[in-house]
């Protein structure tokens, strides 16, 4: 439920108004929609332009299919240089992509450095060791800056909060930063003394412009939080203010099982609650001793484990037994080892995770060996019952057995278990294209790698950059290369190059998004420089096509006749500003200049063009998916002021066609061809949006009866 006032709630939790000093105080109780618009300005956008941070039944929505990230300043613009807190209501209702999940809150500095990165995380069945979260369930982590996220395989957060975590389960959680030491969590704390993920110590330094709001990520993977009541203060008394005074909710009742002795066993719940939670483990009603947390493991099952098993939590507010009781039931005959279910054959692909679960009796304990081709599988799981790798090579095809021992002979081996890993699958931009959801023009896949060979068309980043964004376009359409962490690849406009990533979407530009830290992601220059592809002739017109746009979108477009409406006087260029062009007949377009594209940085803006040339891009700031396309102007030589110059035509005869040629300006210039029975015309045009990379220009046209006239004109 929704606390009416700060007020009530700081005396609720035994403080004094008086005391507290609260920076931001947010219940998001706005109408439905972004919100960006419904809360009056109140939440604004500092990365992402597609108008979709939503708030939705009085709780704002953090969805990893989205793109806008949002902050809210402190009250009266405070800055805090200092250890700060934050508190918020958490409801997870979808997991996050992998293991490492992606961080969808922070604090943000004035300077737009985030720290106490919050981040939602999952394990494989204890694929991560340090983490070893249970399927289907979640825990929270933190890290700060983008180099802290050193979880075992690389990514994520490197401080986990010890405690499973279900879906669709409200959670208050409570984050620290100490400029000091880094940042923390708790979650469902009613005391600082309470479990937490300990510091995770900030390698970004710390800030030295003072945090100045609370912010809000939506990124690919992450999963779907939904959160409420955010409280923001100088201490961990000013936050933690929505404590629910109840005792622990197991929201996983413990199950029980049926098994051969000998074997291990673990029982376990989830539960939640506030504060510190103690448990105690009864069997057949009586207290085991030394069953104390919410998982009890009996390392040999035996006769005198058979029972009825109950779970007792108690925190500062009460207590809760879990109900109805586990049932273990000890089969005690002497039986070898054999297989209930063996899993079928596996097609999987390069960076996917590879689960083989079989199923298995017998009396314990049961040892196991998993073979690949004959030998011990290189894995480490290869000596569990189950085997997990979390990124698969093309090395792990083969054939996989299992072998089974047990206390009773003999073994048992599995039938063959037959793995194929396939490569990344070659295929064209426009194949990628048609993965897009045709209703909000964003991929429908974001972990599957695809490689790809292109063109770039767009000139280099800058060598200083661990960022870069190229636009490369092969026979069926194009695509934004999106690279971080490497500043050694640097492609030259017109290079070949060859790339293996996953989709994602930014401002509605549909990219292939690859981190140079990703031993998976890869991509080269081949060394192979082309002549660029011939520009599309494009006019704003176009723009109330989406599907054409979209199958268009980050390819070489060339527009003719073009008018700048602040051309002319002294008004010159600006890097990372966008201006508005019309064509001849007034229908208004962008024209963006980059903010790393400073070469053209006081050059006058003119009033008239004879062409642009460039990338149709998108920079979507609105929810509206016809807004936000672009030609994207990277150099003074995408800009043509110049008439072309009056063309000779040769006209010849070949196999019944007239084959017509001259002599054309490539690239900057647009054609049209024009026909007519008499010299004096009328002339009719047969085609236009002619445009060429190398100046000869050539149209081979059928021939016809009688006498024809052509003129060729630009555009």
């Amino acid at each position: 439920m929704k606390k009416p006032l700060i007020t009530a709630l700081l005396l609720a939790a035994g403080f004094t108004t008086a005391n507290a000093q609260v920076l931001l105080y947010e219940t998001f109780t706005y109408p439905d929609g972004n919100i960006t618009n419904v809360s009056g300005g109140l939440w604004k956008v500092h990365s992402g332009t597609s108008g979709d941070s939503l708030v939705s039944g009085n709780r704002y929505q953090v969805f990893g299919t989205r793109a806008d990230d949002v902050n809210r300043t402190f009250t009266g613009g405070a800055t805090n240089s200092g250890v700060i807190f934050a508190a918020w209501t958490l409801n997870m209702s979808s997991l996050p992509v992998n293991s490492n999940g992606q961080y969808f809150a922070h604090f943000k500095d004035s300077g737009n450095i985030f720290h106490g990165r919050v981040y939602a995380v999952t394990g494989v069945n204890g694929l991560v060791a340090n983490w070893n979260v249970a399927p289907g369930f979640y825990r929270i982590g933190v890290a700060n800056a983008a180099a802290d996220g050193t979880g075992l395989i690389g990514t994520g957060p490197n401080r986990v909060f010890p405690q499973d975590l279900a879906l669709n389960v409200d959670y208050q959680i409570v984050v620290e930063y100490d400029p000091a030491q880094g940042g923390q969590v708790w979650v469902n704390p009613e005391f600082a003394t309470d479990p937490n993920t300990g510091f995770s110590s900030d390698t970004s330094a710390a800030s030295t412009n003072g945090v100045s709001a609370y912010a809000f990520r939506q990124s690919t993977g992450q999963g779907q939080q939904k959160v409420d009541n955010l409280v923001v203060g100088y201490t961990f008394n000013d936050v933690v203010t929505n404590i629910p005074f109840a005792a622990p909710v197991i929201a996983i009742q413990p199950v029980g099982t049926t098994n051969y002795s000998g074997n291990a066993y673990t029982i376990s719940a989830i539960v939640t609650g506030p504060g510190a939670l103690s448990y105690q483990w009864y069997s057949n009603s009586v207290a085991i001793p030394g069953a104390n947390s919410s998982a009890y493991s009996i390392a040999a099952l035996g006769a005198g484990d058979d029972g009825s098993y109950t779970l007792v939590v108690t925190n500062d507010f009460g207590s809760t037994t879990s109900a109805p009781p586990a049932i273990i039931s000890v089969n005690t005959t002497p039986t070898p080892p054999f297989f209930i279910t063996t899993p079928a054959g596996v097609t999987n692909q390069i960076s996917n995770p590879l689960t083989l679960a079989p199923t298995v009796g017998g009396t314990g304990p049961l040892t196991f060996q998993w073979n690949l081709n004959g030998s011990p599988a290189p894995d480490a799981s290869s000596t569990s019952q189950t085997y997990t790798h979390a990124q698969c090579t093309t090395n792990d095809s083969g054939i996989y057995t299992l072998v089974v021992s047990g206390s009773v002979a003999p073994t048992a081996t599995s039938s063959n278990i037959n793995v194929q890993v396939n490569p990344a699958s070659a295929v064209s931009i426009g194949f990628l294209r048609g993965l897009e959801n045709t209703n909000t023009w964003t991929p429908t896949d974001t972990t599957t790698l695809w490689s790809i060979t292109g063109t770039v068309i767009n000139p280099t980043s800058p060598t200083s950059s661990t960022t870069s964004s190229y636009y490369v376009q092969d026979a069926t359409g194009g695509i934004n290369l999106f690279i971080t962490g490497t500043t050694a690849f640097r492609p030259a406009l017109g290079d070949v190059v060859t790339a293996v990533g996953p989709l994602a979407s930014f401002s509605q530009n549909l990219e292939l998004s690859l981190n140079a830290a990703n031993t998976f992601h890869t991509f080269s220059d081949t060394g192979v420089n082309v002549p660029l592809p011939a520009p599309f002739v494009f006019s704003p017109t176009n723009t109330n096509n989406l599907p054409f746009m979209e199958a268009l979108e980050s390819s070489f477009i060339l527009m003719t006749n073009v008018y700048f409406k602040t051309g002319g006087g002294t008004n010159k260029f600006l890097h990372g500003t966008t201006y508005v062009i019309t064509n001849k007949l007034g229908i208004p377009f962008s024209a963006n200049i980059g903010t790393i594209v400073s070469n053209l940085d006081g050059v006058a803006i003119p009033t008239f063009a004879n062409s642009l040339t460039g990338v149709l891009i998108q920079n979507n700031s609105t929810t509206n998916l016809k807004a936000g396309y672009q030609i994207m102007i990277s150099q003074l030589s995408d800009i043509t002021t110049v008439a072309p110059s009056p063309v000779t035509v040769g006209a010849a005869i070949s196999g019944g066609n007239a084959v017509l040629s001259w002599t054309a300006q490539p690239y900057h210039y647009s054609y049209s061809v024009l026909s007519a029975s008499d010299i004096a015309g009328p002339f009719t045009t047969l085609v236009q949006g002619l445009t060429f990379t190398n100046p000869a220009a050539a149209y081979t046209i059928p021939l016809g009866a009688g006498s024809v006239y052509y003129r060729i004109t630009s555009p």
